[in-house]
């Protein structure tokens, strides 16, 4: 599923796939654009020894990198697919200071939802600290927003040097 996904999107702060393989353990590889680091690499590194969880980033660096995942947001939603996992594990940097959106083994096509039921999908998904209230209330009705919820929690998490609800 999340190849399906990666085959079909371009953009620019969305890592690109170029290639997968079998590996000897019998689990796919992806081998996508080369990154040196992801977003909790990039707030927990330069901490001393008697530091502990994560820095908070200045708003002057946080913000570049919060441009680039909420570029690409539009982008995905408009391709008709939520991402639901946005976190910093999930958001590669590349040596220039590129945002790029990854991990994209969560993600699934937002459905029409119909008059009488509405879009039916999964309430299990997002890692806990990022869920939008709909998904911790475990509602199967939910849609692109999920993914807007978890980018604002990730963007205060950038700026107060912890997570925002844990939890």
């Amino acid at each position: 599923r999340e190849i399906s996904f990666l085959r079909g999107l371009k953009h620019t702060n969305i890592v690109r796939f170029v290639d997968s393989y079998k590996g000897r353990d019998g689990c796919h590889r992806l081998v996508t654009d080369f990154a040196c680091e992801n977003l909790l690499d990039r707030m927990t590194r330069d901490l001393s020894d008697v530091d502990c969880g994560q820095k908070k980033l200045p708003a002057a660096e946080a913000r570049p990198y919060m441009a680039d995942v909420t570029r690409a947001l539009p982008y995905l939603h408009g391709q008709g697919i939520m991402h639901r996992d946005i976190k910093p594990e999930n958001v590669l940097v590349t040596a220039s200071g590129v945002a790029k959106l990854c991990d994209f083994g969560m993600a699934a096509r937002n459905p029409e939802p119909t008059r009488e039921s509405g879009s039916i999908l999964t309430s299990y998904v997002a890692s806990r600290w990022y869920r939008a209230p709909e998904l911790l209330a475990r509602s199967a009705r939910y849609g692109p927003p999920v993914d807007v919820w978890a980018l604002g929690v990730l963007y205060a998490e950038m700026l107060k040097g912890r997570a925002l609800f844990m939890g």
